[in-house]
């Protein structure tokens, strides 16, 4: 329909040639990067919290600031392993999709030349 679908150009209109599956290392680094500094800021969070209960010197609030630190950091920490395995899992579906696309297509040419 372009005419040579050899051209770079022709390829990028005529979606024979997936290219997002290059970009998926990529977009996975990225997510692992923001989850990392969500849970880094989370953390801060979580510390600025348990230090303004410890600080009021107050026994009842440092018991309760110390056990929203504990508790608060496990919670982080949990978060922060569930959501870069669920990340890992996602791109790895991409990433399946477009193998499958990919087969599909090697079919198709191969059936073709028959």
């Amino acid at each position: 329909m372009f005419g040579d679908s050899r051209s770079p150009f022709n390829r990028f209109l005529s979606f024979d040639e997936l290219f997002t599956i290059k970009f998926i290392r990529i977009i996975f680094i990225a997510g692992l990067i923001l989850s990392t500094l969500s849970a880094f800021l989370l953390g801060l969070a979580v510390v600025i919290s348990a230090i303004q209960f410890i600080g009021t010197g107050d026994m009842s609030k440092m018991v309760t600031g110390v056990i929203t630190l504990v508790v608060g950091m496990l919670a982080n920490l949990l978060g922060y392993i569930t959501s870069v395995i669920f990340w890992r899992m996602y791109c790895e579906f991409i990433v399946v999709a477009f193998k499958i696309n990919e087969n599909l297509q090697n079919l198709r040419d191969s059936r073709s030349g028959l």
